[in-house]
């Protein structure tokens, strides 16, 4: 849904609407309201959206977000590194955080596979969770 008013504006609909369950009159709404309604609140979000572009990575160990090259849950030692979870992706991964019942660490895919997609093992990384598997003592 183009905006008739400004080429600026129908590029911020469109970069919203981009978003998951973010159609374009939800994008429309959201940028009017960010535009005229809290210019502040629109400030904030590009910041914060630009530091986590700037800041956050992946961990080199378990493949999820993180400032750091090792997350705060690898690095845990008082973690039990005998038990690998393995989760789709770091929305999964904080759930399980939130339950406060699993105690190991984590592999992160980024993905599921999707073979009508193209999406295959290479592009989840397998390759790095078998690493992680393989140099780790695993049990579980």
């Amino acid at each position: 849904m183009l905006s008739k008013i400004s080429n600026t504006l129908d590029d911020l609909v469109k970069a919203l609407s981009c978003l998951p369950g973010i159609g374009p009159k939800t994008a429309q709404r959201m940028a009017i309201f960010l535009l005229h309604h809290n210019r502040e609140v629109a400030k904030i979000l590009s910041k914060a959206l630009d530091d986590a572009l700037l800041k956050v990575k992946n961990c080199s160990m378990c493949n999820s977000f993180s400032e750091e090259d090792i997350c705060f849950l690898c690095s845990n030692i008082n973690r039990d590194s005998s038990m690998l979870c393995i989760v789709e992706n770091p929305a999964d991964q904080m759930v399980m955080e939130q339950t406060r019942v699993f105690k190991g660490k984590y592999y992160v895919l980024m993905g599921k596979l999707s073979p009508i997609d193209g999406i295959g093992p290479n592009e989840l990384n397998f390759t790095g969770m078998i690493s992680r598997v393989s140099e780790a003592s695993i049990k579980e």
